[in-house]
């Protein structure tokens, strides 16, 4: 075995190979994001967050240096003429800078063209191989798509946004001591609907560059580049194809669900690199060493700390580790896997044990036995009972299918695939199969696939549990399945590609003295070398890919905006500020309670000013009680905000409502001036529970 020195004595010689351009290359990669980074300074009033944001960006560059070496190694050769013009594009962004500071919004887009070029032509470009060749063009042009899509369309932070930002403002201060309330289930005010992976990766990149709520948004373009990557990567190593892996990683960047969540600083793109981790170490089963059992619990970990519902598909794979594992070592690698998902989950299971008694706290408890879809701000009063499966079973079974069901048809799994791609993919499929079943290869084929066709079929069963679990809850946005299409087209396609690399080819057994007495041997294998050079192949892939970032242009072309942030967003929006200073005027911390406005505004005031911000209850027509019994019981604010055309007539006389201001948005500001009614001490019934 080599020891540290011999290693390290290579290491250097290697590096001393490198011609002058490859190590500028090299440093031009590390540090280009800390160019970004800087110019985003413009926006943000305190100029200490110039030099670390210049520490972040060294940071992102040294993981994309990593990244290419790890998902796309190539030796840096040729194309010199190339590298020098990827070279001098950086300078574009710092001619910017000369000219004017306050308007290099297109030389962000510029600067992160270099970097892909430089990623491109640095990494991928010495590639022989036609299929990977053009597979990796498809994936740098994803990356770009994405990136313009970020910096030019204009999208609404949703509440979840500004629910993440105002989680990530605790993580370093008073942990989960959230300051707007999402739920009215559990008698606390701590936070409970998300758990602590994004928003503290998100507090981590406020900390250093001071982009308030757009941290979650540069952060999300970090990870999604690293998905379109670690797509690839898994399609190349595990599959033996590009194709599957590009056509996921175009799929996934060009898909609406999929890019507002990484535009508004929402949690998928993070929930799919969690996965995509798990599924890269766990399909090494049956030869996975201690340590991709361990990174494959610490995928399904962050997941699980990500997204709740990422449960489900923890859970399956610990089955699938403990079934496919070797006799010998199941119970081993399932203890591995489950000590791997115990280190990002502890923070969790702590916070949850400590605070509320139950392992793993969640505002969504219950939800799947109640026939209504699942609504965070729930809130029922002590005098109504509401329908359960176990009090109603026709009911609840009736509104599984007509009521979640049927919302799910119509927003989550409609326009999965626009109709071109469908077009050509069948087009495709239909002809390759009809080609397969001519070689009546059926046996062989699944006799020698057997590791891909359990992957795709375990793939399918896990996110059919997933869909499941979404269906019961009654979840209907798209963005919920998003992981399960990246997923099963990844594992899908990567059947239909090695059905069309399984080729004739001839048998080597035969040696030169029996080949003239006896007929020439065929055996039926995987060819990828054959497929690769196929221009059906390729051609259908890139019309595919072309196809659907087109489409996904078209649709945002209407959304077009020339500017990326919204500065009052980097200091305070500027309705949350007037009204701060109403509530704040006679009482340092007020509570504010907000009723009949736009939804997004309790959690936007909350969010930036840290006062305590409750938004009204979800409740049943036939439950006027809900409104009044927990507002005595456990919000008692100090102030009431809302629109005055949509105040009820009973709130205003039970509390003695008194307007004092009007704020943008059509908004009023009254004062409570009538506390008599409000229980001596805080108390939450939960529903369902009486008196």
């Amino acid at each position: 075995m080599e020891n540290t020195g011999t290693k390290l004595n290579k290491k250097f010689i290697a590096l001393r190979a490198m011609s002058r351009l490859e190590i500028l290359l090299y440093t031009a990669l590390v540090l280009m994001p800390a160019f970004v980074l800087v110019s985003f300074q413009a926006y943000v009033e305190n100029g200490l967050f110039t030099l670390t944001s210049v520490l972040l960006g060294v940071g992102f560059g040294v993981i994309a240096l990593m990244l290419c070496k790890f998902l796309i190694p190539s030796a840096l050769k040729d194309n010199e003429v190339v590298k020098i013009i990827a070279l001098l594009s950086p300078s574009v962004l710092l001619f910017g800078f000369a000219l004017d500071i306050t308007q290099t919004t297109v030389f962000y887009c510029i600067s992160f063209i270099g970097i892909f070029i430089l990623m491109y032509f640095g990494f991928i470009f010495p590639i022989r191989d036609k299929g990977k060749h053009i597979c990796a063009a498809l994936i740098l042009l994803g990356m770009l798509f994405a990136i313009e899509y970020s910096l030019y369309v204009y999208d609404l932070f949703s509440p979840d946004s500004y629910s993440y930002y105002d989680i990530s403002r605790t993580i370093f201060s008073d942990f989960y001591n959230v300051s707007t309330q999402r739920q009215y289930i559990v008698d606390t005010e701590l936070g409970i609907s998300f758990p602590y992976l994004f928003p503290s990766l998100m507090a981590v990149v406020d900390a250093l560059a001071g982009l308030k709520i757009y941290s979650g948004t540069i952060l999300n373009v970090v990870i999604t580049c690293i998905n379109c990557l670690m797509l690839y990567k898994i399609s190349t190593k595990h599959f033996k194809n590009p194709y599957a892996g590009t056509i996921a990683a175009l799929y996934m960047v060009t898909n609406a669900p999929y890019l507002t969540e990484m535009r508004v600083s929402r949690s998928v793109p993070l929930a799919i690199l969690s996965v995509l981790i798990l599924a890269y170490y766990i399909l090494d089963l049956r030869e996975i060493t201690t340590k991709g059992c361990i990174f494959a619990g610490v995928g399904a970990g962050c997941a699980m700390v990500c997204r709740f519902d990422a449960l489900v598909a923890a859970g399956l794979c610990f089955i699938v580790m403990f079934i496919f594992s070797k006799k010998g070592s199941r119970i081993r690698n399932s203890a591995k896997y489950v000590g791997g998902l115990l280190i990002p989950t502890s923070p969790w299971i702590i916070y949850s044990l400590v605070n509320f008694g139950k392992p793993w706290i969640s505002d969504n408890g219950g939800t799947m036995w109640m026939p209504i879809p699942s609504i965070p701000q729930r809130y029922y009063s002590s005098t109504y009972v509401p329908q359960t499966i176990f009090s109603n079973f026709d009911e609840w079974f009736k509104c599984l299918f007509n009521v979640k069901l049927k919302g799910i048809l119509e927003k989550g799994i409609a326009g999965v695939l626009p109709t071109a791609v469908v077009i050509i993919l069948l087009v495709w499929v239909i002809v390759m199969l009809l080609r397969f079943i001519n070689c009546r290869q059926f046996k062989l084929y699944i006799a020698s696939h057997k590791k891909l066709l359990i992957s795709a079929g375990v793939c399918v069963l896990v996110y059919l549990a997933k869909f499941c679990g979404i269906w019961v809850v009654g979840f209907a946005d798209a963005r919920y399945h998003t992981e399960s299409f990246v997923m099963l087209i990844l594992f899908l396609f990567s059947v239909v590609y090695s059905i069309s690399a399984f080729s004739k080819i001839k048998s080597s057994a035969v040696n030169n003295k029996k080949k003239q007495s006896k007929p020439e041997n065929f055996i039926y294998e995987e060819s990828y070398e054959k497929t690769s050079r196929s221009v059906a192949v390729n051609l259908t892939t890139v019309l595919v890919c072309l196809a659907l970032i087109v489409n996904a242009g078209v649709m945002y072309v209407g959304k077009y905006t020339p500017y990326i942030m919204n500065k009052s967003l980097l200091t305070k929006p500027v309705a949350a500020a007037q009204i701060e200073s109403a509530v704040t005027a006679k009482k340092q911390n007020p509570r504010v309670f907000f009723s009949g406005v736009n939804e997004g505004d309790p959690f936007s005031f909350g969010a930036y000013t840290g006062i305590k911000t409750f938004g009204p209850p979800w409740a049943k027509s036939n439950d006027p009680n809900a409104l009044i019994e927990l507002t005595d019981n456990f919000v008692m604010p100090d102030y009431v905000v809302c629109n005055a055309e949509k105040i009820r007539a009973d709130f205003v006389s039970r509390y003695g409502l008194v307007p004092i201001k009007k704020c943008p948005g059509d908004v009023t500001v009254y004062e409570v001036t009538n506390k008599s009614t409000f229980a001596e001490e805080k108390r939450l019934f939960p529903y369902g529970e009486k008196k």
